[in-house]
């Protein structure tokens, strides 16, 4: 069935604008697609890190249920270093602080508070890091230390849980 003069007139219109734009909506649709497959590829990464770092963290509890100190620091050094964005690395450094600050190793137990009060990346384990941390250098009573818990109470950045 032959088409109509109109329809005509709109197919060839259909076909000049095709012709004319045709690059650029490939490259837009083509930017797209690529857009949308690094932002999957993104969120596939943080889930795959997210759960590395859970079982790593649960490594360390169980090591924590064993009483194995070593093997706890360990697992906790490890989260610093490879999952230092995940929040399992501020709480496995909280709690490696108290593992080390009840063994007596009240230097390693600061460096463990320090690390968390720079990294955490929630704002709860930040708060209580930098809490514990005051704690901590007020208990070793130097004035250098001193000197540091106060500048972390004044520090006009941190938000306090009242």
């Amino acid at each position: 069935m032959p088409l109509d003069l109109e329809e005509q007139e709109q197919l060839d219109q259909l076909k000049a604008f095709w012709q004319k734009y045709r690059n650029l909506i490939t490259g837009v649709v083509t930017v797209i697609l690529f857009a949308y497959a690094a932002y999957s590829a993104y969120q596939w990464w943080r889930v795959s890190q997210a759960a590395d770092a859970s079982q790593l963290y649960e490594t360390m509890v169980s090591a924590i249920e064993k009483g194995d100190k070593d093997q706890t620091l360990r697992a906790a050094d490890d989260l610093q270093n490879q999952f230092a964005r995940t929040p399992y690395a501020a709480m496995s450094s909280l709690v490696a602080a108290k593992i080390a600050s009840d063994a007596g190793d009240a230097t390693k137990a600061t460096n463990y508070l320090r690390w968390a009060s720079r990294n955490a990346s929630d704002q709860g384990y930040l708060a209580l890091a930098k809490l514990r941390l005051v704690s901590q250098l007020i208990e070793l009573g130097t004035e250098k230390d001193f000197a540091e818990a106060d500048a972390i109470l004044n520090d006009k950045g941190v938000v306090w849980p009242i």
